[in-house]
This record gives structure tokens, C-alpha cells and sequence, in this order.
């Protein structure tokens, strides 16, 4: 299906309001990467015993 089927569907407001979000979005995943802090040991292994924690779960299905 390519953007001219889409419209078609959707309308070419719905379309470029899709697009500008999706732009928005973009924007704001590229300037959190540039200003995000990097975790430091305890933060990140608190993280990841979590992670751990959620994978047991979803595992035995508790």
C-alpha cells in the first residue's frame, strides 16, 4: 500500500497530520539522545534485575 492508497483511505489531512507526528516524534527521539545522562552502575543494574524480574514473569506467566 503506498501513500496514495492511504489518502485514498484516509484522507489527505489525516495523512499529513499522520506524517507531522511521526516527524514530531522523530525530532524528539533524536534530541533525547543527545541529552540523556548515561546510567551509572547501580542505576543500571537496578534496570536490569528489573528487566530480569519482568522476563521471569512473562515466562511462568504470573
Amino acid at each position: 500500500m503506498g501513500a496514495g492508497d492511504l489518502a485514498a483511505i484516509l484522507g489527505d489531512a489525516q495523512v499529513n497530520r499522520i506524517a507531522e507526528e511521526e516527524a514530531l516524534w522523530e525530532h524528539e527521539r533524536k534530541a533525547d539522545e543527545h541529552t540523556r545522562e548515561p546510567l551509572g552502575a547501580d542505576a543500571l543494574a537496578a534496570l536490569i534485575a528489573e528487566l530480569e524480574e519482568q522476563v521471569t514473569r512473562a515466562a511462568t506467566g504470573a
